[in-house]
């Protein structure tokens, strides 16, 4: 395979703002958010992309957008590229989700890749999901460049598993709104073979 993917993390929420568990939650690009979603267009207007997914919730699509536009390029939708789903903690405060259950909390913290927030997911259930949909991306584009518009948790799994398999390094890793992964086609080899 000789593809490369631009992975890219959704432009800012008021939730990202408040530090608010996102999630499943569907919280649209703020000012601030859409200006990042313009500039990336516009920093990334010399490279050739031949083809951009998002995950299905807003804040990724009106990221994905602006770059889509500018190549005449339609914006898939995958929504395996979802953030990992916080259940019960969609759209709650961080401090809190903390406040309201400190033990737990502390349990999860400690072993999120098989510990699920409650009515939410595992890390290891986000990197199934997420693994299986860009190595789907990779067999529709064998070559090429794709952007892929997603959010921080798949971001960090995908870094986690190309440092093999990693995933309790998860919080100690970030991307910030906006900023993006090359994986080359190198790399990618790694997360196909999942």
């Amino acid at each position: 395979m000789n593809c490369t993917l631009l992975l890219i993390r959704h432009g800012t929420t008021a939730w990202n703002q408040q530090a608010r568990y996102q999630g499943h939650g569907d919280p649209p690009l703020n000012r601030s958010g859409r200006a990042q979603a313009r500039r990336l267009a516009r920093a990334m207007g010399g490279l050739r992309l031949d083809a951009v997914y998002s995950s299905d919730l807003r804040r990724a699509m009106a990221t994905a957008a602006p770059l889509a536009q500018a190549r005449g390029l339609p914006v898939q939708v995958e929504p395996r590229l979802r953030e990992l789903n916080f259940g019960a903690w969609d759209g709650c405060p961080a401090e809190e989700v903390t406040a309201a259950d400190p033990d737990f909390w502390q349990a999860w913290r400690a072993d999120p890749v098989t510990l699920a927030p409650p009515g939410g997911e595992t890390l290891r259930e986000l990197w199934d999901r997420v693994a299986a949909a860009l190595a789907d991306i990779y067999r529709r584009h064998p070559a090429g460049t794709v952007a892929v518009v997603t959010h921080g948790g798949p971001l960090r799994t995908v870094l986690a598993g190309l440092a093999g398999d990693a995933l309790q390094l998860l919080p100690a890793v970030s991307v910030p709104n906006a900023g993006w992964l090359l994986v080359t086609p190198t790399a990618g080899a790694a997360i196909q073979k999942r």
